[in-house]
């Protein structure tokens, strides 16, 4: 994980910057999420998401631009929709 601290405010980043961050950093962000170490996400964000998601069978799904697919391979096999993009 990259310990460096930004320089500036975030604000003045550029959208440049903030990819190389992403970049940076995405494979040990994904590496958590998967393993369930981000603890806001497991127990506050996820739980309300499906609540407000509900019932998508027979709906096409798109998770784009969303991290890492995790929402889509949630819902699919879950039988909340029935095609994932």
């Amino acid at each position: 994980m990259n310990t460096r601290k930004p320089k500036g405010n975030p604000e003045q980043f550029t959208e440049r910057e903030v990819a190389m961050h992403w970049d940076e950093n995405a494979d040990v962000w994904t590496a958590h999420v998967r393993q369930g170490w981000d603890s806001y996400r497991e127990h506050l964000n996820n739980p309300a998401f499906l609540k407000l998601v509900g019932n998508l069978k027979g709906k096409k799904v798109l998770d784009a631009g969303c991290g890492e697919g995790y929402n889509t391979r949630h819902l699919c096999p879950h039988g909340r929709a029935d095609d994932r993009y």
